[in-house]
Order: C-alpha cells, then sequence, then structure tokens
C-alpha cells in the first residue's frame, strides 16, 4: 500500500486504536501483575517460593514500572537459616529501552 493512496482519516483512527491498545494493556499489566509485589511484600516473599528459571522484575525508584528491567535466578543458595534467608545467583535478561 503506497503512503500517498492512505487516508487521513484512516491513520488517525489507527493511531487512535493503538494508543488505546497500548493504554488497556498497561492498565491490566498494573492490575494483575504489579498489585501483587504492592499488596503486601513480606506475604508475597513468604508465600511464592522462587526457584531456578523463575523470571521476575527488577524495581526501580527512579524508572517507571514499564521500564524495570527483568531478571531470572540462575541458581538458589540458602542461608543457615533456611526460613529466613535466601540468596540467588541472577541472570540480567533486559535492562529496559
Amino acid at each position: 500500500m503506497d503512503l500517498d493512496v492512505v487516508d487521513a482519516k484512516h491513520l488517525h483512527k489507527r493511531i487512535h486504536y493503538l494508543q488505546n491498545l497500548r493504554y488497556q494493556l498497561c492498565q491490566r499489566f498494573q492490575k494483575e501483575y504489579l498489585s501483587e509485589f504492592f499488596r503486601s511484600p513480606q506475604s508475597f516473599s513468604k508465600r511464592r517460593n522462587l526457584s531456578p528459571g523463575d523470571i521476575d522484575l527488577v524495581s526501580s525508584d527512579n524508572t517507571k514500572w514499564l521500564n524495570w528491567p527483568l531478571w531470572s535466578i540462575i541458581e538458589l543458595f540458602e542461608g543457615k537459616e533456611k526460613e529466613e534467608r535466601r540468596y540467588f545467583k541472577i541472570l540480567l535478561i533486559s535492562s529496559g529501552p
């Protein structure tokens, strides 16, 4: 399709559609995924058993949540008190845009 032939009205509709889709995706991500982290960090970490191969977000105070990097757990090390301390060897998958 040649850009000269494309109708301006169609382009405006498409841009509006993509902006709306992006907004809905961000809202859904916040509601379904990020709300788990902010609800109760202590109960979340006790409830969730992390294991090698898990992928998660690394939160940062000075960046938007959309730009938080992903990491994956490579290896798990138990501390002296198994319930108290857990150490992870992680691999950074993405560092954001």
